[in-house]
């Protein structure tokens, strides 16, 4: 089970089975829930994020050059989103990571930018009802933990 704080991010509460829904909060609205019984393994390459980076590349379409610290070490992507903020903790899909969708995260090339990664939406973990809206988890999540040790 996972509780819900008052800045629409998620917090563990308790160890879970796996088969419970992860309930989060996006934009300060309470969201759909996270099934994560359907999502496999591909929780295992889906991992907390924390912004440190935002540049923009191509201001004509708002694309910015984004650097993610993961722990271990820190990678760069791309992304047209425009809430996206220094100090932000997000879920980060690492190369070969199957998201919801059945795609799997490869590297690109995007204006000249290799992007390592990709910055999830709720929509690619599952969240049905959703716009395209980043996850936003709390401050106090390691850097690097797996999407999977937060359920498990």
């Amino acid at each position: 089970m996972v509780q819900q704080d008052r800045e629409g991010s998620i917090t563990p509460e308790r160890q879970t089975t796996g088969n419970e829904p992860l309930s989060v909060i996006l934009d300060g609205n309470p969201g759909p829930s996270l099934d994560l019984s359907r999502s496999g393994t591909f929780l295992d390459k889906v991992v907390v994020g924390e912004i440190i980076s935002v540049t923009t590349i191509l201001q004509s379409i708002g694309l910015k050059e984004i650097t993610v610290d993961c722990g271990d070490r820190s990678y760069r992507t791309v992304s047209t989103s425009d809430e996206l903020q220094v100090g932000m903790k997000t879920a980060f899909a690492l190369l070969g990571a199957r998201l919801n969708n059945n795609r799997y995260v490869q590297l690109q090339e995007i204006s000249g930018v290799e992007s390592h990664g990709r910055l999830c939406t709720a929509k690619d973990l599952g969240m049905k009802g959703r716009d395209g809206s980043v996850v936003k988890f709390p401050p106090h999540l390691k850097n690097g933990l797996r999407l999977a040790e937060l359920i498990h």
